[in-house]
């Protein structure tokens, strides 16, 4: 019995240590950011407003990536890349992902994050 009851109790704390962490991240992503950042080669090449329209397209030494900004939505919906994992990734809005062109060297990411930044706090530094 006394070891049913130690099994019990680490299937609690590893339970209320997977809440804790999804507490944690949950309540640092509230804000759903109306921008959103595109790097090329860790370069930081413009910042892209999600509430306006558009389509444009990023060159660089590997290839470029054709992209569309639509109903606050950003997709990559072109590109001369191999694998085209950038295109399946499909549209994101707000902190729901990100979108990486590997090939190309491109990174589309929320203009909310810090990742950016150095010596930022976030979810694991807790």
């Amino acid at each position: 019995m006394a070891k049913y009851k130690k099994d019990i109790i680490l299937t609690a704390l590893i339970l209320l240590s997977f809440l804790a962490f999804w507490l944690i991240r949950s309540n640092g992503s509230k804000a759903d950011p109306k921008s959103v950042n595109i790097y090329v080669d860790g370069v930081l090449l413009r910042a892209v407003d999600l509430s306006v329209d558009d389509e444009f397209r990023i060159e660089s030494k590997h290839g470029y990536n054709d992209i569309t900004v639509k109903d606050g939505k950003i997709a990559v919906t072109g590109s001369d890349c191999d694998g085209k994992d950038c295109v399946k990734t499909g549209y994101i809005s707000g902190n729901n992902g990100y979108i990486a062109c590997l090939p190309h060297g491109l990174l589309i990411s929320p203009k909310g994050d810090d990742s950016d930044s150095k010596g930022g706090v976030d979810a694991f530094a807790y």
